[in-house]
């Protein structure tokens, strides 16, 4: 874990698969989100925005998807709609692609923001 912290070596998590392969939520009578919140490392790298992306490793056997993901961990540890767009911009960083995909995404990442920002 040190290292990790030290060097800045991005994490991918899966909660749901997390949760269930760890049996995280045993103790929670099988609430995905209680199990969630007893994440071992989860909280840690959200605090200190340690380079982290949210994913999905098996969706069809863990019936989710990339913003069902998103948005578990988001009820979970009450992260706010900036705090939100940060880990997700953050995650483009790394992506397997080149420099100018990784531009590009932001750009329409946050384009996309503006424009629903500006509808409320």
């Amino acid at each position: 874990q040190q290292i990790l912290y030290q060097k800045k070596i991005p994490v991918e998590c899966c909660p749901t698969s997390n949760v269930m392969t760890l049996e995280l939520a045993q103790c929670h009578s099988g609430s995905l989100l209680e199990g969630l919140k007893t994440h071992p490392q989860l909280a840690s790298w959200l605090e200190s925005s340690h380079p982290l992306s949210i994913g999905t490793d098996d969706p069809g056997v863990f019936n989710t998807t990339g913003t069902k993901e998103l948005l578990l961990v988001q009820q979970a540890f009450k992260l706010d709609g900036k705090k939100l767009c940060e880990i997700i911009v953050g995650s483009i960083d790394q992506a397997f692609c080149d420099d100018q995909t990784k531009i590009h995404l932001k750009e329409r990442f946050v384009d996309r923001i503006e424009q629903l920002t500006a509808k409320n």
